[in-house]
């Protein structure tokens, strides 16, 4: 492995932005992106409540042509869970046998995608959440850090590969990185498909039927009803974790009480309203013509954490016999449409 690989991001939204902005401060990077030409040849970055953008040191080359993913040592996969499957199909026919391929953060199903690309020689490997709490200040040019994560949990294909990238990846991004013991644990994660739909059900029954006079505020609002219901879908999906992948339960496993430090209900919504990088973050709700906000079942939050994150876990809990009331309720509540379950 190349002390110093070539790195080339897919992506263009939060999370790519501040990769760009984090590596290019010591090493060119390339970007694999629908829009090349959008994007300056060198990235500024805020961090903190820094108020004067820094530019990165070195530069990137955008591009939409798929020989920058063919040059690169690393490929970091940094999209959305639905646009994952169509764009991997677009790079596809460029990698090769020696590369290491990287998701940031890492889909339900990763599983089954890292052995694929194992069988073709292609080493890969998986983040549990995303390294920054990252917004998008100016597209191609400028992005906002506002948090970073102190400890980046990473599961290898290969022990072979995972004193390395460790160590790349920490000195690179900051934080100390733990090693999981499967890419089971990324279908069985209780951050979006969990925490997100648990505070939407709660807005979505509020208010007049969801019907706010402003927009609410996500996390600096939270409610203890939130919490409970949070808790309460993060003892589902352990039951039918321990089911599926049980060393991996035992060894990989982190309850939501234990990964925000707190023994409560009441304790983890005292959390969730006092993490100062998620404090201005709003609710998914759109304004009407009327000034009235509803929510908006366009968003992320509905799109991609339901169908692509909760929805798994009850697929799992189904093919297992194992009864999910409260995950059951979240994937309906939040869902305007069925769901096809297969």
């Amino acid at each position: 492995m190349p002390t110093d690989p070539k790195i080339c991001i897919v992506g263009g939204g939060n999370i790519a932005h501040s990769l760009v902005a984090v590596l290019t401060e010591t090493s060119p990077v390339s970007v694999f992106t629908r829009n090349p030409l959008q994007w300056a040849t060198r990235m500024a970055c805020l961090r903190g409540g820094e108020t004067q953008p820094r530019l990165c040191s070195c530069g990137l080359v955008p591009s939409g042509d798929s020989s920058v993913v063919a040059d690169a040592d690393c490929v970091i996969v940094a999209l959305p869970r639905f646009a994952i499957d169509e764009t991997m199909r677009k790079i596809d026919p460029a990698l090769h046998p020696g590369q290491t391929l990287v998701f940031i953060p890492s889909p339900a199903g990763l599983e089954r995608i890292a052995s694929d690309f194992s069988s073709r020689g292609i080493h890969v490997i998986g983040f549990e959440r995303v390294p920054y709490v990252s917004r998008i200040r100016e597209y191609g040019r400028l992005v906002w850090i506002s948090a970073v994560r102190t400890t980046h949990r990473l599961a290898f294909s290969s022990p072979d590969i995972a004193e390395f990238w460790s160590r790349f990846f920490q000195t690179r991004l900051g934080g100390t990185v733990a090693r999981l013991s499967s890419f089971w644990t990324f279908t069985f994660s209780n951050s979006n498909p969990l925490l997100h739909p648990s505070r939407l059900c709660v807005l979505l029954k509020e208010g007049d039927r969801g019907r706010y006079p402003r927009c609410p505020l996500f996390y600096a609002e939270w409610t203890d009803e939130s919490s409970r219901l949070y808790l309460r879908a993060d003892a589902e999906m352990f039951a039918v974790f321990q089911s599926v992948a049980p060393e991996a339960a035992l060894w990989d496993y982190e309850s939501a009480l234990d990964h925000y430090g707190v023994d409560s209900p009441e304790g983890l919504t005292q959390k969730m309203r006092s993490i100062e990088s998620l404090k201005p973050i709003l609710a998914p709700w759109k304004q009407l013509d009327d000034g009235v906000w509803t929510p908006d079942f366009s968003s992320r939050y509905f799109t991609e954490d339901i169908p692509f994150g909760t929805v798994c876990i009850q697929r799992q809990a189904r093919r297992c016999g194992i009864p999910t009331p409260v995950i059951d309720s979240l994937v309906a509540q939040c869902t305007p449409q069925d769901i096809e379950l297969t």
